[in-house]
C-alpha cells in the first residue's frame, strides 16, 4: 500500500484519506492512502492525478466525493 503525504507547512495537522480507484466494470481496482490538511487539499490532490476511470475520496466512513474520469 502506498501512502502519499501532502504537507503545506511544516508541523501542520494532517488528516488520513483513502482514494479508491475503479476499473472499467466500476469495481475497486486499488486503494491509496493519502494525508492532507483538509478536504479541499485532498480533492485538489485527486484532480492532479489523471485516471481512465472513476476515483472516490473517503475519510474514514465518510465519502467525500466521486471523481469521474473527466473530473480527475
Amino acid at each position: 500500500m502506498v501512502i502519499w503525504r501532502v504537507f503545506g507547512s511544516q508541523g501542520a495537522k494532517v488528516t488520513h484519506y483513502r482514494l479508491y480507484f475503479f476499473d472499467a466494470r466500476d469495481h475497486i481496482s486499488r486503494a491509496v492512502d493519502i494525508e492532507c490538511r483538509d478536504d479541499d487539499e485532498a480533492m485538489a490532490n485527486v484532480r492532479e492525478h489523471a485516471h481512465p476511470f472513476a476515483i472516490e475520496l473517503w475519510q474514514g466512513a465518510r465519502r467525500i466525493d466521486r471523481f469521474e474520469p473527466s473530473e480527475a
